[in-house]
């Protein structure tokens, strides 16, 4: 069987959890105080460390010394990932087109605001109103935008669905591509959860769980990490896509599963704050991993629309001091590539010319995993958006860019040119 690289028992040893014992080939498993040796070490430290893995679903590569290098693992939804390679592509279903040029990103702040009549906000900024005033200001420019929305406002009640901001604004969507069919609109369908999540979800299996963001405010979210919150949230998204996967102008979905203060999911709010919350409520490595895993099932039903995956550097915090591991993140994203295929885009939110250099393997590593991809920019305040735009289209060779919606402050020269840049970026 072939295998998938995944966790490395060298990631448990750099944080601590895992610590080389002077015996040959031995470890101690701190979780059990149990000496472990041979082979048998990585199915026990896992099997004690999550509680997640079959002693038999854990193989072992090779050994370096007293250090335990490659360690491959098995477990749902790792086990039938040879099978379901393409299936989840859906060989059998044709996906919708992918999105590719320049998309609007749209006000992703209002997620936090109460919409005011019409679905336009109240005060002003953030709504797939404003979002669409902007694109249609700067007609045939846009090959797509993005619908920034909030779970609590398309399912206030547990059960009780209200679209009609997403129906109404579809239809001015449609509107637009027959005055511009040259370059018609595509939608990305971007609904963040976590701090954006209903009253009702936030109390599943307890009362909200208090956060701060890294702007200071105090904000709740609920269990994300938990089977009854995922199996709502997953109810949630299941109706939502027997509404609009078969909507033509929904191109792609965004995974917001596990999300916390950002729609990106890995961009964990781990304040010391919000650790020591969240921690007493249930929150472990162990269960950010599997839910991480398991993101892209919740969307499952959208069978005939890309997903979004959007990556940024794994961060352990059990020890409440936040460790990135490249290596895991790395392999999460070779892992959604492979299991989702072309249905699968990984992005990067915070994409600029000079690259950073703590993001730069991710950078690299959504480029090498190939079609489609995409990259947001970074807050456009003191960047070099000539540099960063050419930058994603001609050296990264990005399928899409996503703007900041600054780019109404653009003179339009500029975005055709920027444009432009992008049409050899095509599959």
């Amino acid at each position: 069987m072939k295998k998938i690289t995944f966790l490395s028992i060298l990631s448990l040893c750099s944080i601590g959890l895992l610590p080389i014992c002077e015996g040959h080939r031995s470890t101690q498993d701190q979780l059990n105080n149990n000496l472990i040796i041979s082979i048998d070490c990585a199915n026990k430290v896992l099997n004690a460390y999550s509680g997640l893995y079959k002693t038999s679903d854990v193989d072992l590569l090779a050994m370096d010394g007293l250090n335990f290098t490659n360690v491959f693992l098995h477990a749902a939804p790792f086990a039938s990932i040879e099978a379901e390679q393409g299936n989840s592509a859906n060989q059998d279903i044709k996906l919708k087109p992918a999105i590719e040029g320049l998309v609007s990103m749209g006000y992703v702040g209002g997620i936090l605001r109460k919409r005011g009549k019409n679905g336009a906000p109240s005060d002003g900024t953030g709504s797939p109103v404003e979002d669409l005033n902007d694109v249609f200001s700067k007609p045939d420019i846009f090959s797509g935008a993005v619908f920034n929305l909030a779970w609590k406002e398309l399912e206030p009640e547990q059960g009780k669905f209200t679209t009609k901001i997403i129906d109404d604004q579809l239809a001015r969507v449609r509107d637009y591509n027959k005055k511009y069919p040259n370059t018609p609109l595509g939608i990305r369908l971007r609904i963040s959860c976590g701090i954006a999540a209903p009253e009702w979800a936030k109390n599943i299996g307890g009362k909200p769980v208090n956060i701060i963001d890294p702007k200071g405010n105090y904000l709740t979210i609920g269990r994300f990490w938990s089977d009854e919150y995922i199996a709502a949230w997953r109810n949630f998204q299941n109706n939502l896509a027997r509404l609009y996967d078969n909507e033509p102008l929904i191109a792609d979905v965004t995974v917001t599963s596990g999300m916390t203060n950002s729609d990106e999911n890995l961009n964990l709010a781990t304040h010391p704050y919000a650790l020591e919350n969240m921690h007493p409520a249930g929150f472990t490595d162990a269960l950010y991993i599997k839910m991480l895993e398991e993101a892209g099932e919740d969307y499952k039903s959208w069978a005939k629309t890309r997903i979004n995956f959007l990556i940024n550097p794994f961060k352990y915090t059990d020890t409440d001091k936040p460790i990135e591991d490249k290596e895991f993140t790395v392999n999460l994203m070779k892992f959604y590539k492979k299991k989702y295929g072309e249905r699968a885009i990984l992005s990067n939110h915070s994409f600029q010319s000079p690259h950073t250099e703590r993001l730069e393997f991710i950078y690299q590593g959504i480029k090498e995993l190939g079609w489609p991809f995409d990259y947001q920019t970074h807050s456009p305040k003191g960047i070099n958006m000539e540099a960063t735009v050419k930058d994603a289209a001609l050296i990264m060779g990005a399928t899409t860019l996503e703007l900041w919606n600054a780019y109404v402050t653009y003179p339009n020269e500029d975005l055709l040119r920027w444009k432009a840049l992008f049409k050899q970026n095509k599959k």
